[in-house]
């Protein structure tokens, strides 16, 4: 499993290049005296005349009405139609920071949160250029939409920008009628017919004939994800499913995977994505949706997801509805598909719908045989905006593949291969575009199902100390069928960015291996805490992993993680687990925080309990899980709750729910106490930046002052236990507590009763 490639998360790169300076007909101005209604937004220039296919820059300023007061920090959305202009690329200016990566969405909107750690300005600032591409003979509008906010150093909240002034633009006569060259005369695109995209040409016309049917697989072997990757943090199992017609071999387990796309945001904890170039995912309106980005270059680009936790290695079956697939400047070159495959693509069977509406569903697949790709139509025509449910089973070493046209005449199958392949991999949902020169384009999907015998976690991990605390031996189960163990061991206190996956560090007691035996003996560090967590290997196929105790070696026996001793309140005690944002396992000055805890019943009545002591509890989805308990004497109510917890830096939450995922906007609560079970609030984090006040402490609010003290402190670079601006509990003053703050801002207020 050496030869596992990480699922990396893309970042934009931006860079710190100075920008042109326009100021021209009086969108910029630098006015006397300072108000909220004289703030202004400008991208400039205002007037811009470019070409179809040409890259063009634009510079976004903020006024903040006056010469003399200075811009703190600010947040913005860029809209644009991502129909007639492509985003290429942001460069940050006048050392401002981009705290977070703007990403183009539905819409095209391009979201910025920025501040400064150096020396602020004033007046007009320019704060990032950003350059796009003309997808054809068109023009429009690039402007910051509503709601932009300003933070100005000294005013204790943010400001609304007043008036957004636009960018008009242009691209060879701004959508009129272009002078160009007519292109031959050609209705289909046979490779005799094809030709080049040249910008002199006028706008293809609509193409009636049938293009003739010419597929290259999804994702082929050079460029495509593997299945999900060996986590650093296991996932456990998502349900406990009925077996069905699936019979699962010993040392695998059932399990199954659902998500129809109902909540507000994609699940990144849930699936693994993969999206070189700039390939995104957003979800909204019930769907989940794949974005590619345009490209002159010859390669391909693509756009993958797949299913967290469900490396198949026996029988399966996925199913998921396939629904608008769309692109830019009525150019078509990309393919949508569900595909199985092994970890090299030597195996593989795939159902697509291909880049012309009249070659219909495709059904491809890795020959055995022949060592190459074949690909087969289904003869059923099928519109790039028209949604068709599609499946894929396998049983022994049969598969099956199948489509839905959602017609009332429920699934016909299109193809079936017996004696295909028995072994391991996986299942991803891909968006390809084919070049050269291809255009944006985005899919959607929803109701995504996947039933799957997958391997079985390892059980009983034990952990033993030597004498000397300089070793320990760590022992499971064996797990029937299993080829191998993926075994890691992370000392904590030594994680950081510079480490594989953020905690195997090079020349350390760190452990990353795959192991043969169920027993293993490694040396440690005595006096210090580990973590450990073991996958079960099945060939190509990998358990969602399991973790052991955590580990401290001081003498002969393993210490597990404290737990608080229970109170002996004969009424009984409420326990709960919770997250803090940004506080990642293993922050070692964010043990023993203390938080507020207010119970409320009756919608009115409350009491509250100071100095809560929490306590890790490990690792939740990479962050630290807390948990603390409080009596219930005097508590007049056993249903009906509501729980306020306020942590010391953060703003306080209510929890209405157990198991709650969001913000919980009812009067009172629906919690009904029950003795000795614990509540899980660590499903929705409590915001961070709430340190100061008018009176120099915490006050209820996330405002402009509590920006100021974090900005002056992180400036500071301050290592070292007990700071007030630490907002993750890392042990230093960094940019990502400002980045934490300015998350809370758009909430500003904790929530109250």
């Amino acid at each position: 499993m050496s030869n596992v490639i990480k699922v990396l998360t893309l970042v934009m790169l931006v860079g710190a290049l100075a920008g042109g300076v326009y100021l021209v007909n009086g969108n910029v101005q630098f006015l006397g005296k300072a108000s909220q209604a004289e703030t202004s937004s400008s991208v400039l220039p205002n007037i811009l005349n470019t070409s179809a296919g040409q890259n063009f820059d634009v510079h976004v300023w903020l006024n903040t009405g006056n010469d003399t007061d200075k811009l703190s920090g600010a947040e913005f959305t860029v809209k644009f139609d991502p129909h007639k202009i492509g985003f290429v690329s942001a460069t940050e200016q006048n050392g401002y920071t981009i705290l977070n990566s703007g990403q183009t969405g539905p819409g095209g909107n391009l979201t910025y949160k920025m501040v400064t750690l150096g020396a602020e300005k004033s007046g007009a600032v320019e704060l990032v250029k950003l350059t796009f591409k003309a997808l054809g003979f068109q023009s429009g509008s690039i402007v910051v939409g509503p709601g932009a906010k300003i933070m100005i150093n000294g005013q204790p909240a943010t400001w609304n920008v007043a008036t957004n002034n636009p960018s008009n633009y242009s691209a060879a006569g701004g959508g009129g009628a272009p002078t160009c060259v007519p292109r031959p005369a050609c209705l289909n695109e046979t490779p005799a017919c094809k030709m080049p995209e040249l910008a002199t040409y006028c706008p293809k016309p609509t193409e009636t004939a049938t293009p003739t049917l010419t597929v290259t697989p999804t994702l082929p072997p050079a460029s495509t994800p593997t299945p999900p990757p060996i986590s650093s943090t296991p996932t456990p199992p998502v349900s406990t499913p009925t077996p069905g017609s699936i019979s699962c071999a010993q040392g695998s387990e059932l399990k199954t995977f659902a998500d129809d796309f109902s909540g507000a945001a994609f699940d990144t904890n849930k699936w693994w994505s993969w999206g070189p170039n700039g390939g995104s995912v957003a979800q909204s309106n019930g769907q989940a949706t794949l974005y590619i980005t345009s490209s002159t270059g010859p390669d391909s680009n693509g756009m993958g997801i797949g299913p967290g936790g469900m490396s198949v290695s026996g029988d399966f079956k996925t199913e998921v509805t396939l629904g608008n697939h769309t692109n830019t400047s009525g150019k078509l070159t990309s393919t949508f598909s569900i595909t199985f495959a092994n970890n090299d693509w030597t195996r593989a069977v795939q159902i697509l719908k291909n880049y012309g509406d009249s070659s219909g569903l495709i059904i491809g697949w890795y020959d055995v045989g022949t060592t190459s790709w074949k690909n087969e139509s289904t003869n059923v025509p099928v519109g790039h905006n028209t949604p068709v449910k599609v499946k894929i089973e396998r049983a022994g070493g049969t598969f099956k593949v199948s489509f839905d046209m959602l017609d009332g005449n429920g699934y016909k199958l299109a193809k079936q291969f017996d004696n295909y392949y028995t072994g391991g991999g996986g299942v991803s949902i891909g968006l390809s575009n084919w070049g050269p020169d291809f255009p944006q384009a985005s899919a959607s999907i929803d109701n995504f199902n996947m039933t799957a015998c997958v391997p079985s976690n390892p059980i009983n991990l034990k952990a033993t100390c030597s004498a000397d605390g300089t070793q320990v031996t760590l022992t499971w189960d064996k797990v029937t069928n299993a080829t191998q163990y993926a075994l890691r061991l992370d000392d904590i206190s030594n994680n950081a960015n510079t480490c594989q996956d953020g905690w195997a560090c090079p020349n350390s007691t760190d452990v990353l291996a795959d192991v043969a035996s169920n027993t293993n003996t490694y040396n440690i560090l005595p006096n210090k805490q580990y973590n450990w967590w073991i996958h079960t290997l099945n060939g190509e196929a990998i358990s969602s992993g399991v973790g052991g105790a955590a580990i401290n070696c001081v003498g002969s026996v393993a210490t597990e993680t404290v737990v608080p001793t229970p109170t002996t309140d004969p009424s009984g005690v409420l326990k709960f687990k919770t997250i803090f944002a940004g506080v990642q396992a293993g922050s070692l000055c964010a043990e023993n925080w203390k938080a507020t805890v207010t119970v409320l019943w009756g919608n009115a009545q409350t009491k509250i309990f100071n100095n809560v002591l929490l306590t890790d509890m490990g690792n939740s989805d990479g962050l630290m899980q807390f948990s603390g308990q409080i009596p219930m004497a005097g508590i007049g109510s056993s249903d009906g709750l509501a729980v306020f917890i306020k942590g010391p830096r953060q703003l306080q939450t209510k929890y209405g729910i157990d198991g709650q995922t969001g913000y919980y906007n009812k009067a009172g609560g629906e919690i009904s106490w029950q003795n000795g079970k614990t509540y899980d609030f660590s499903q929705y984090a409590n915001l961070a930046g709430d340190v100061t006040g008018p009176d120099g402490v915490p006050d209820g609010k996330v405002d402009g002052l509590d920006f100021a003290y974090v900005k002056a402190e992180v400036a500071k670079r301050t290592s070292g236990d007990k700071l007030i601006a630490d907002l993750n509990g890392n042990c230093q003053l960094e940019s990502q507590d400002l980045s934490l703050l300015m998350v809370a801002m758009s909430d500003k207020m904790e929530q109250l009763y």
